[in-house]
């Protein structure tokens, strides 16, 4: 990949998408966030980087690749963040306070080549939203603002639009079929809704589901099937925490993959895609203390390309750094081989001696409280919260801190403390009944 590695030495290259749709081989990038580029693998090297976009009028938030287009988002600033800030952050913040970060998010197209018809939609059925919702883009959810192209039908866009032009107004989410011909938008559900996922025929579309909407921070969902032929639409049976990160259908269609907190850790699991009730995990199934797909970083979220029968995921513990994994689809789960890529960990920060386990408390009304415990022989206690509430600290890697805001809390064990992170009522991970328990 010298050719691309040399380009992108010269900016800030972001947002890698390998094409759908019979253009595999080929990935889209964006450079310093509003130029489009793309190269293609041939004989096991990159082709030089051909432009395909530019969008001088604002910043690429979303990208996919198929059928010959790259559809894109492109939402414009309302101010620029504070230098000494970090930008999700100030969207973190920015999403609590319910302030813009940006104006409305356009939805935008351009041959995959470059040299071709480009420009942005202007169909009266989306032209009063913005497309995708960028805050929880890079916060909690990562495919809040993604798009996903039918892989039958080249004009059958599914994306997450905001019923408004605020790119932050998530209440207003709602899962969205486009015809880039016609100009149709389907509304999928009258709830707020998002995380639209193919099925391998393109016959069908996942997504899911607010079941509540009185109470903002407590959200639980379901997942729901809409059939494109019939407009009709199924939704199954609450998940055991009822907050599932959709994957995509797996073998032959038949289920749908999902990501789903349990307690501290993170687990592939499924649905089946026809009944829409949860499949057990098998007899024996992992209980390990592990992440996959980096909890709630957006950066590590599976790779997979529905009907394929392995997927990428990223994995990791208190203990070992986020390694990457080819893991086979079968109907007893998800079963991953060796990592992928040792050398992905070779510059993970090197971990003290410190030991971390999980430890019960009950609280004040009798309520248990797990929580994450480290340094329990140093004399002074520290306890840390994470950010939320409906968010968890995670058996992810301690040594890049805690997995919301990335706090070295190794550091604070180190300097004497016993440092205690419970996930208090009203954290994610621990069924709809423990979330709500603090309204």
């Amino acid at each position: 990949a010298t050719s691309v590695t040399q380009y992108c030495s010269a900016g800030a290259c972001a947002l890698p998408r390998f094409c759908d749709g019979g253009d595999h081989g080929r990935v889209v990038f964006t450079v310093n966030g509003t130029s489009i580029f793309t190269a293609t693998l041939h004989g096991g090297a990159w082709t030089a980087p051909v432009a395909v976009a530019s969008t001088p009028e604002g910043t690429v938030a979303a990208l996919r690749c198929a059928h010959g287009t790259v559809h894109y988002t492109v939402a414009a600033a309302a101010a620029p963040p504070a230098a000494s800030r970090d930008i999700a952050s100030d969207i973190i913040v920015n999403v609590i306070s319910n302030a813009p970060v940006g104006k409305r998010a356009k939805l935008c197209y351009a041959a995959v080549g470059g040299g071709g018809a480009a420009g942005c939609y202007d169909s009266p059925s989306i032209r009063d939203v913005s497309v995708g919702v960028a805050g929880w883009y890079l916060s909690c959810w990562p495919y809040a603002a993604d798009l996903e192209a039918s892989p039958s039908d080249p004009a059958a866009l599914a994306m997450t639009t905001a019923l408004s032009q605020d790119t932050n107004d998530w209440e207003s989410m709602r899962a969205m079929l486009f015809d880039t011909v016609t100009g149709e938008a389907r509304v999928l559900s009258n709830a707020t809704s998002f995380q639209g996922k193919w099925s391998a025929d393109g016959t069908r579309l996942a997504y899911t589901e607010l079941d509540r909407s009185n109470y903002t921070w407590a959200q639980t969902w379901h997942i729901c099937v809409y059939d494109v032929a019939t407009r009709a639409t199924k939704c199954g049976d609450a998940t055991k925490d009822q907050a599932p990160t959709l994957i995509g259908f797996a073998a032959g269609d038949s289920i749908i993959l999902y990501l789903e907190q349990d307690g501290t850790a993170v687990q592939v699991r499924q649905v089946d895609a026809g009944t829409l009730l949860v499949v057990p995990p098998p007899p024996g199934a992992s209980n390990a203390r592990e992440v996959v797909g980096g909890g709630f970083r957006a950066s590590s979220v599976p790779g997979y390309t529905p009907g394929a029968p392995e997927i990428l995921l990223t994995k990791e513990s208190p203990t070992a750094a986020p390694g990457v994994f080819i893991c086979a689809i079968g109907a007893a789960g998800v079963t991953c081989g060796a990592e992928l890529a040792p050398r992905v960990n070779a510059a993970a920060p090197p971990l003290p001696a410190v030991a971390s386990e999980l430890v019960s408390y009950a609280s004040a009304d009798g309520m248990l409280i797990e929580a994450v415990s480290m340094g329990k022989e140093n004399p002074k206690l520290l306890v840390f919260t994470h950010c939320g509430p409906p968010m968890a600290q995670l058996d992810t890697y301690l040594g890049f801190g805690t997995v919301c805001a990335g706090f070295p809390v190794l550091s604070l064990v180190e300097a004497g403390y016993h440092v205690v992170m419970p996930n208090y009522r009203g954290s994610s991970g621990y069924g709809a009944a423990f979330r709500r328990a603090n309204e």
